[in-house]
C-alpha cells in the first residue's frame, strides 16, 4: 500500500514547479529530509516542496534589457611570439638561402651564415666590440675578404 502512494504522488506531481522529498523519521523521533531516500529502520513518506513564482505562473518583465554594444571583430591575425634570428630580420629566411647558396654575405647575416657561405675564417680579430672575420683569396681563388660583425654578432659591413 505504501508502495502505491508512493508511486501515485511521483506520477502526480509536476515536476516543472515542484519536487519530491523523503521525509524520513526514525525510532526516536528525529526529522530528515532526502532527495535519494531513507534508511530502511525508519518510517518514510514523500514530502512535496513547492517554490512557486511571485505573482503567478507567468514571469512579469520588470524592464526591457538593454541590447549589448556589437564589439568591433579584428580580422588581422594576432601574433603571440615570432622567431627573430637576433639581427634585426633584415632577410627573409629565403634571402640568407640564397646568399648562403652563392656565397655571398649580406648585411644581416648571422655568424654561423656567413661560415656557411665562406667556410671557417683564416684569423679572427676582435676591436672593442666589433668582430672581424679575416678570409684570404686562397681558399676559394678569390680576392680577400673582410667580414665585420657587430656586437650582436650580425653582418655590419662586407
Amino acid at each position: 500500500m505504501k508502495k502505491l502512494l508512493v508511486l501515485g504522488l511521483l506520477l502526480g506531481c509536476d515536476p516543472a514547479h515542484s519536487a519530491t522529498v523523503y521525509r524520513c523519521e526514525d525510532a526516536s523521533g528525529h526529522l530528515t529530509f532526502s532527495a535519494s531516500g531513507c534508511a530502511s529502520d525508519s518510517d518514510s513518506s514523500l514530502q512535496r516542496a513547492d517554490n512557486p513564482r511571485p505573482g503567478g505562473a507567468r514571469p512579469t518583465l520588470m524592464a526591457k534589457p538593454k541590447a549589448a554594444p556589437r564589439k568591433e571583430v579584428s580580422r588581422a591575425p594576432t601574433v603571440v611570439a615570432a622567431k627573430t634570428d637576433g639581427c634585426g630580420d633584415r632577410l627573409s629566411a629565403s634571402e640568407k638561402r640564397q646568399a648562403i647558396i652563392r656565397g655571398q654575405v649580406r648585411v644581416g647575416m648571422s655568424r654561423a651564415d656567413v661560415e656557411n657561405a665562406l667556410g671557417q675564417p683564416r684569423r679572427i680579430s676582435q676591436l672593442d666590440t666589433l668582430t672581424r672575420y679575416h678570409y684570404d683569396g686562397r681558399q676559394r681563388k678569390e680576392r680577400s675578404r673582410l667580414v665585420t660583425f657587430d656586437e650582436h654578432g650580425c653582418v655590419r659591413r662586407r
